[in-house]
């Protein structure tokens, strides 16, 4: 809650419970056939400017989304290559690190980074994997922030981010609770096309 440390989406699993992370780098076990992060410039320059656990500040009320919505399209043409190589059912091994409901909650997810490590090759990304539960989008004030981060992150790091889709990342639901209107308001004319394009890319996420 404010004031105090972070509660709620967030179960931190000791490294040391789970044998020597030494022999873990090694494996490294990725749970389908990715040898290589599918690294591309925008998911590069959406985490450079979106992933500062320390540092971020919400932008100014009314202020447009800090990138364009085609950079946004291209994001999720990006993503969704990624995605369908997954699995409906994943099947992941420990230690690794799971997050609930975010809710277009990004300052309490930069929050938590800070507090407990941040998915970064200067966090603890190559000792942990990271399992976001879903529900990325509604009700919050920085949908953008949240979904765009958390797909930038599985671009670069298939192997290592997983992303299962919620119940808010249906058409149908974010249509009625925010997601949309966010899009709308923060991407001018073209904030319906990018919508479109963000379920279209929830439609591959594994459940």
């Amino acid at each position: 809650g404010p004031g105090g440390a972070p509660a709620g989406p967030l179960r931190q699993v000791s490294v040391e419970r789970f044998g020597d992370a030494e022999s873990r780098l090694e494996r490294r076990d990725p749970i389908f056939s990715r040898g290589t992060s599918m690294h591309t410039a925008i998911a590069a320059q959406v985490i450079g400017t979106l992933l500062k656990p320390r540092h971020w500040k919400p932008p100014p009320p009314g202020r447009m989304f800090d990138f364009s919505p085609h950079e946004l399209v291209e994001l999720c043409e990006h993503a969704e290559a990624v995605m369908r190589d997954e699995p409906t059912l994943l099947e992941l091994n420990a230690p690794i690190k799971i997050f609930g409901d975010i809710h277009g909650q990004y300052p309490d997810l930069m929050r938590l980074f800070a507090e407990f490590g941040a998915p970064a090759h200067t966090g603890d990304l190559d000792l942990v994997d990271y399992l976001f539960l879903g529900d990325f989008v509604d009700r919050g004030a920085y949908q953008l922030e949240t979904i765009c981060l958390v797909l930038a992150l599985k671009i670069e790091h298939p192997d290592r981010v997983f992303l299962l889709r919620g119940n808010h990342e249906s058409p149908e639901i974010n249509e009625k609770y925010g997601f949309r209107d966010e899009c709308l308001e923060r991407l001018g004319p073209m904030g319906d096309t990018v919508w479109r394009c963000f379920n279209a890319v929830f439609a591959w996420m594994p459940l």
